[in-house]
C-alpha cells in the first residue's frame, strides 16, 4: 500500500511539473521569429520527456525493491517457511498465518521483527538462538507461541504481545535473561510472564534502530582463532556472543567506553585467563564469561551495577574477582561464592 501511494504521489508531482512548464510559456505570438517558438516547443517536449523517463525509472526501482522484499521470504500456503533477506528489521508480510518451525533459526543479524495481525501462530524454534534479536512486536491476532519459539535469544529485551494470545509454550522464552513482555492488563500473556518469572508491564515498547557504528555486533568474531584482540576506545557495546568460541583468546582489555557486555559474549573462550574491565562499564550479561575454564583474574570496576547470576559459571576454580571495596561486584562475588579482593590485577591490560 505504501508503494502504491508513493507511485501516485510521484505521478502527481510529474503532472504538476508538466502544467508548470506549460504555464511558463508565453501565450500567443510576439514580435519574435517563429524559430523562437519552435525552439521553446522543442524545449518543452524535451523537459516533459525527461520528467516522464525519470518517473518511470523511479517507479521501476520501487517495484523492483518491493519484489526483492517479497523474495526475502519463502512462503507456502500462507506459512512462512524461511527468511533469505539481509535486513536487520524484518517486517513479516501481511497474509502469513503461521511462522513455521525454525523459520529464522539462528539468524544472528536480525534485531527487530514486526508480526502482522494475520499471523496466528509462531512455531517451535522459529527464532531459536537469534543472538542479535532485541525487539518483537506482535499485532492483535496472534494466538499461539509454541515451545522454544524464542529459545536462547540473549539480546531480546522487548516483546509486545496482544490480548489475543491464549497459548504460550513453557519454554517459548527460555534463556532470554534480558526480556520484558509488554502486554495488556489481565491478559493471558501477563499471567504467563508472572508464572514464568519474566519481567512484564502494560506499556507498549517502541523500536529504535541502533545506528551506533562503534558496536561489536552479535557473533561478529565468533570462532575466530586470535590469541589477542584490541578493543578500540570508543566502542560502546559488546553484543551477545561477539567473541563466543574464540578458544585461543588469552587476555582481553575492555575500555572505559564500553557500557555493556552482552550475554554469552565470551562464552567458551577456553584459553582466556585474565580480563580487565575499565571504569565505565555498567552491565555484564547472562553467561558473558561462562565456560571460560582458564579464567583466573577479572578486574570489575565500581561502575558495574548489574551482573547476571550465570555470568561467570563454569570458570576456573581459582577465579578471583578484583573490585573496589563495597562495590556491586564485591556483593556479587560473595553471593555466588567466588573469591574476591580489593587489589587491581595489573597483568591483565593489553599493551
Amino acid at each position: 500500500m505504501k508503494s502504491v501511494k508513493k507511485i501516485a504521489f510521484i505521478a502527481a508531482v510529474v503532472l504538476m511539473n508538466s502544467v508548470m512548464v506549460s504555464c511558463s510559456l508565453p501565450y500567443g505570438k510576439d514580435d519574435s521569429s517563429e524559430v523562437v517558438n519552435i525552439l521553446k516547443t522543442e524545449e518543452k517536449t524535451t523537459e516533459e520527456t525527461s520528467a516522464e523517463e525519470e518517473t518511470e525509472n523511479i517507479i521501476e526501482e520501487i517495484l523492483e525493491t518491493e519484489a526483492d522484499k517479497k523474495n526475502d521470504f519463502v512462503i507456502s500456503k500462507d506459512i512462512l517457511i524461511a527468511y533469505n533477506g539481509s535486513d536487520s528489521h524484518v517486517v513479516i508480510p501481511n497474509g502469513v498465518k503461521k511462522i513455521d518451525d525454525s523459520a529464522f533459526w539462528s539468524v544472528e543479524y536480525i534485531e527487530a521483527v514486526d508480526i502482522p495481525e494475520s499471523v496466528e501462530e509462531i512455531g517451535e524454534g522459529a527464532f531459536w538462538s537469534c543472538s542479535g534479536l532485541k525487539y518483537v512486536n506482535a499485532a492483535e491476532g496472534l494466538k499461539k507461541i509454541c515451545d522454544t519459539a524464542f529459545w536462547s535469544c540473549p539480546s531480546l529485551k522487548d516483546v509486545n504481545l496482544p490480548s489475543s494470545v491464549t497459548e504460550i509454550g513453557d519454554t517459548a522464552f527460555a534463556n532470554c535473561p534480558a526480556l520484558t513482555i509488554h502486554t495488556p492488563e489481565d491478559s493471558y500473556a501477563e499471567e504467563y510472564a508472572y508464572g514464568a518469572k519474566i519481567s512484564s508491564d502494560n506499556t507498549y515498547a517502541e523500536y529504535t534502530a541502533n545506528t551506533d557504528e562503534n558496536v561489536i555486533r552479535a557473533e561478529q568474531y565468533e570462532y575466530e582463532e586470535f590469541s589477542q584482540f584490541i578493543i578500540n576506545d570508543g566502542v560502546t557495546a559488546i553484543e551477545a556472543r561477539a567473541f563466543q568460541y574464540c578458544r585461543k583468546l588469552e587476555t582481553i582489555d575492555i575500555p572505559a567506553s564500553v557500557l555493556t557486555i552482552g550475554g554469552d559474549a565470551f562464552e567458551y573462550c577456553s584459553s582466556l585467563k585474565s580480563v580487565n574491565i575499565n571504569e565505565g562499564c555498567t552491565e555484564i550479561g547472562d553467561g558473558a564469561f561462562e565456560y571460560c575454564e582458564s579464567l583466573t583474574d577479572v578486574n570489575i570496576p565500581a561502575s558495574v551495577v548489574k551482573i547476571e547470576k550465570s555470568s561467570f559459571d563454569y570458570c576456573s576454580e581459582n577465579l578471583v574477582i578484583h573490585t573496589p571495596q563495597g562495590s556491586y561486584a564485591e556483593q556479587y562475588a560473595k553471593a555466588n561464592d567466588i573469591a574476591y579482593d580489593n587489589v587491581l590485577y595489573n597483568d591483565t591490560v593489553i599493551v
